[in-house]
């Protein structure tokens, strides 16, 4: 029984993987499954990912929750079972009203539950978001994929999801209209969804682009919108730029900060190799030992010790780390090409992202 239980936990991940709720690094084949924790995920995590936001986590009853999806409170935070995830979707969707009410952004709900009916209010909400992001596809500039990045990042199974926060609800004349907030290095991304015929000022302490709700939007409106982001996306730090665009192309923000940031100060030995080695996929634990020896022998200007018997590389260091690496020392020929795909496509991304800042240069 606990191996098929095992055997179904990990059907469920790797579900949960595809549709963008967790990350990749969140779960591999030498995980323990049987771990309690490792069962369960946070509830704000999953109200926040289907519905865009967790405000209404006050309207459900814990004790329902508790009885009958396995909800438990851990560090001041509830989990739910992941095997209890589509009822507790039936129940949320039931309790907040989604088929007579316009209250959330379910578009991460809609697109990955089979067999659900879509209300009308949804229907224009969820068409005008795929409408700009089809925009952004056919734009197919630096600019529109670190944007769509942002707005619709794409899971390692290549389908996509979309990552927003709804920060504010207004209404104008009675229609609903959502603050949507987009997350990324730096200052946050706001868009404001709009319900009326008519683009609204909103009096936020920030640029607040406007997607007007329809399924028809103009070119014209998109293209404004558009500009609009890009000129966001300059206003912010370089280092906050490089990142946002290596993220995209690498698939990772950990990785993507690393080598901006060692770029960015070089003379400095700032990142520790056990961080490095940590997002290998070594063939063993002496293989990844002795790689770091060599590495320390081999370049040992490139490194520095604290105190505490860490290892620290500069910028020199990191790039040697990724170059050397064999295909004797990882699992696979994969896992090798997969280093060297990551690591040309950041060096790429960099220079080319320098040139548009410099492009930019008031």
């Amino acid at each position: 029984m606990e191996l098929e239980n095992n055997v179904q936990d990990t059907t469920i991940y790797q579900r949960l993987i595809k549709i963008g709720l967790i990350d990749q690094s969140y779960f591999n084949n030498k995980m323990t499954l049987s771990l309690t924790h490792d069962k369960n995920i946070r509830l704000s995590r999953i109200n926040q990912f289907f519905f865009g936001t967790n405000n209404f986590a006050n309207k459900l009853n814990f004790v329902v929750l508790n009885r009958d999806y396995s909800v438990k409170k851990h560090m001041g935070e509830y989990w739910l079972n992941i095997s209890k995830i589509d009822n507790y979707l039936d129940y949320v969707a039931e309790t907040i009203k989604l088929d007579t009410q316009f209250n959330c952004c379910p578009y991460n709900y809609y697109k990955n539950i089979d067999g659900l009916n879509v209300p009308d209010h949804y229907i224009t909400m969820i068409g005008a978001l795929d409408c700009f992001r089809n925009f952004l596809n056919q734009l197919d500039t630096t600019e529109s994929k670190t944007i769509l990045n942002i707005m619709f990042p794409k899971t390692n199974k290549g389908t996509y999801h979309l990552e927003t926060d709804i920060v504010g609800m207004l209404d104008f004349d009675n229609n609903k209209n959502f603050i949507l907030k987009f997350s990324k290095k730096g200052n946050p991304l706001i868009i404001h969804l709009n319900s009326t015929n008519n683009i609204q000022s909103v009096d936020i302490n920030t640029i607040c682009p406007v997607l007007r709700i329809a399924n028809n939007l103009e070119s014209n409106e998109m293209l404004s919108l558009y500009d609009n982001i890009c000129a966001i996306l300059l206003m912010d730090t370089p280092e906050c730029w490089l990142v946002n665009n290596l993220e995209r192309v690498c698939g990772s923000k950990e990785f993507a900060e690393l080598m901006v940031d060692s770029y960015l100060s070089k003379s400095q030995f700032k990142h520790e190799i056990s961080v490095l080695t940590s997002i290998i996929e070594w063939k063993d634990n002496k293989s990844k030992y002795r790689y770091v020896e060599y590495l320390c022998t081999r370049y040992p200007d490139c490194i520095q010790n604290d105190n505490a018997g860490n290892v620290y590389l500069n910028f020199e260091g990191v790039n040697k780390f990724f170059l050397n690496i064999s295909e004797d020392e990882v699992e696979n020929f994969d896992v090798k090409e997969q280093i060297n795909t990551m690591y040309y496509n950041s060096m790429y991304e960099l220079i080319h992202s320098f040139e548009i800042l410099y492009k930019h240069k008031p």
